[in-house]
């Protein structure tokens, strides 16, 4: 079978033997309003531990968030998430292990939703506003992901990828309960009620937090569902597979999403390790 020519290379070689993961991890963010919204309503963050504490090795935190369309000041509630995820590094050092840094991230979760939710009952304007989260913590020892709503995170290994977060979606908990197949739910009308995000009248009820290895070579994707519910998992998967460079990986995911229409907002990081 003809092989399918590569997406992109990079011709840079470096020796990488001396360098610890966290060391030579590289990432790019990119977001864009798509070719139908009037505004982005997505926001996106980057944090890392070296300028909230001293010493130690560095650990970073990425984070995509989504407001909420048809709500009233969706792209005020992904940005307080966003720059909520700030608060994490406060306290923080590498001496923590896995467990403690994944309580202390659900814990911000439900803090930053509390936040905006504080916001909404201050501007009467922006009642009921909302938004996704997730974020993906890297450290030199494991990595930590928390999640609300249905923007994603994946990771790509040895060439194969995996979701690393399930949406909060009424299909998917249709899908779980056997209710609905996967195929039908791309269709189905209310695939994209929310059954969990940030603000809103309610206080938040979960957030799903995970704890991964991660390994030389390990290759992720934050996404908001602009990107993911129009750009194919396998095209996906290729991308992250063929491009040695994140920024280019990214700037070629969002031109898929742009290809297929563009309907929404589209947002990505990528990370390789």
């Amino acid at each position: 079978m003809k092989k399918s020519p590569d997406l992109c290379f990079n011709t840079e070689r470096r020796n990488d033997r001396a360098m610890t993961i966290i060391e030579r991890l590289e990432y790019y963010a990119i977001s864009h309003i798509g070719l139908k919204r009037t505004r982005n309503e997505d926001a996106h963050a980057v944090y890392d531990s070296s300028s909230m504490m001293a010493g130690g090795r560095k650990a970073y935190l990425f984070g995509v968030a989504d407001g909420m369309g048809g709500h009233p000041c969706g792209d005020e509630a992904s940005s307080i998430a966003c720059n909520g995820l700030e608060a994490f590094f406060s306290g923080w050092n590498d001496r923590l292990d896995a467990v403690e840094s994944a309580d202390k991230l659900e814990r911000l979760a439900f803090s930053i939703d509390a936040q905006i939710r504080r916001q909404a009952a201050i501007d009467t304007n922006c009642e009921e506003m909302g938004t996704t989260l997730s974020a993906l913590l890297i450290t030199a020892r494991y990595g930590v992901t928390v999640h609300v709503g249905d923007s994603r995170i994946y990771r790509l290994r040895d060439g194969s990828i995996l979701p690393l977060t399930t949406d909060h979606t009424f299909v998917q908990e249709m899908i779980d309960e056997g209710e609905l197949s996967p195929e039908a739910a791309l269709q189905h009308p209310l695939r994209h009620l929310l059954m969990q995000v940030l603000g809103t009248g309610d206080p938040l009820d979960k957030a799903d937090t995970g704890i991964i290895d991660i390994a030389g070579g390990d290759r992720f994707l934050l996404s908001s569902d602009g990107l993911h519910d129009l750009v194919a998992l396998e095209t996906i998967e290729k991308t992250l597979a063929d491009c040695d460079n994140p920024k280019k990986a990214a700037e070629l995911l969002l031109q898929a999403a742009l290809q297929r229409g563009g309907r929404d907002n589209v947002t990505a990081i990528v990370v390789h390790l």
